[in-house]
Parts: C-alpha cells; sequence; structure tokens
C-alpha cells in the first residue's frame, strides 16, 4: 500500500505538536531520530567512524484510518567549519537529494509507543 502526499502537507504535519489535527484529515503522532554508523574495525581497513542521521515521524489518515510513517535520511548540510561539527539541512529543504519514504505502520511492537497511539488516536475519530 503506498500513499502519496505533497511536500507541504508532509512538512505541516512534521511541524505540527503531536495529537495536533491538520486539514481536518491528519493527526501528528510522534516523531524520532536515530543513527546508524559503521564499527570503527582498523583490521578490515575502517579508520574512520562515519554516522548517517535519519528522522521518522508518524501520524493517522482519518480518511482511511491507517497509521503512516515518513522516513527520510538527512542530508549534510554544506562542509561544516571543523571536522567535529555535524551540521545537517533542514528536512524539508527544497535542496535536498535524498528521498523521503511514506510507508504504512504494519507492527506492534515491541515499543509500548504503538498502545499510546491507538489510544490517543481513538479521542479523535
Amino acid at each position: 500500500m503506498r500513499k502519496s502526499l505533497t511536500v507541504d502537507v508532509l512538512n505541516r504535519i512534521y511541524r505540527a505538536s503531536p495529537g495536533e489535527v491538520i486539514d481536518g484529515k491528519y493527526v501528528r503522532m510522534f516523531g524520532h531520530y536515530e543513527a546508524s554508523g559503521n564499527d570503527l574495525n582498523e583490521d578490515a581497513g575502517v579508520d574512520e567512524y562515519t554516522i548517517g542521521i535519519l528522522y521518522s515521524f508518524s501520524f493517522k489518515d482519518l480518511t482511511d484510518d491507517f497509521f503512516w510513517r515518513y522516513s527520510r535520511v538527512l542530508d549534510r548540510a554544506s562542509e561544516p567549519g571543523t571536522s567535529t561539527d555535524v551540521v545537517y539541512k533542514p528536512l524539508f529543504s527544497r535542496d535536498y537529494e535524498t528521498p523521503g519514504y511514506l510507508a504504512p505502520v504494519t507492527w506492534a511492537g515491541p515499543t509500548t509507543r504503538t498502545s499510546t497511539v491507538v489510544e490517543n488516536v481513538e479521542n479523535y475519530n
């Protein structure tokens, strides 16, 4: 199952507070950052640690009664001033190179957030 939303709608959902309803259709749930990186392994020829940052947020579409999650790997901004600075582009800037991914939420756990989300959304039906 796929859903297409404009960048404008996704941006408004992203900027909304948890529980806020956008356009009478979308209830913003929660969002979080995830970091992933390679293991520093000098024996394998990996002599530096790289890290990638992903941001995901969830919402419920009241027209189809499904929960949806939007995820995007954040693109690094122009080279930082020093090697210790890490700067990323804003999530919906016009010059983004990394495509985002919109998918239905089909999992039920292991996080307890899912049951909390379901209880909160029922207040908006």
